[in-house]
């Protein structure tokens, strides 16, 4: 079995990789496509080391490692219901820089709003940890620095498959990014 590479090492690997794939793109030379797939793969190694090292990777790393070819960046957004417009803000701005944009289900100020009982308020956690599964990383809307429970939990699995966690606004103290 082969060692997991340091996340030092897989950040140098990234850069090389990304070179190739710059060098390539320059040239309109055929080695174009597989230079990507170098990328990818360099940086899904960084980030599995910056996971498992409990180190984040930079985020001009992340954000320059290219999704599948051909597809822009999805972001799911997570947080408080309540927040409304925060979600409406965040989907506008995020839309407009390009971004496929998963988000809650439904607007209302919270789930008491809409009635639902526990056993629909678990399935629609559930429903919301998939989109973060289909994402490439989640956004959390933590306006005033409020974080509840379920958005905790979306964090959290987010962090464990992988995922760039990005703020609205600054991350919790002792909170990665």
């Amino acid at each position: 079995m082969t060692k997991p590479l340091t996340y030092s090492e897989a950040q140098a690997a990234f850069e090389r990789a990304l070179t190739a794939w710059t060098v390539a793109l320059f040239n309109c030379s055929e080695d174009g496509t597989r230079a990507q797939a170098e990328v990818r793969s360099a940086a899904s190694a960084m980030v599995r080391a910056a996971h498992r090292d409990n180190i984040e990777p930079c985020q001009k790393c992340r954000r320059d490692s290219p999704p599948e070819e051909g597809r822009p960046r999805i972001v799911c957004l997570c947080g408080s219901a309540r927040f409304s417009k925060a979600f409406r803000d965040a989907n506008l701005t995020e839309t407009l820089a390009g971004r496929i944009v998963l988000s809650i289900g439904c607007d209302f100020k919270s789930d008491q709003g809409l009635k639902l009982g526990d056993e629909t308020k678990i399935a629609l956690d559930v429903l919301h940890k998939r989109k973060i599964d289909l994402a490439d990383e989640i956004l959390v809307l933590n306006v005033g620095g409020y974080i509840g429970e379920s958005t905790r939990s979306e964090i959290e699995h987010a962090r464990a498959t992988g995922k760039y966690v990005r703020w609205l606004e600054s991350p919790p103290e002792g909170g990665r990014t």
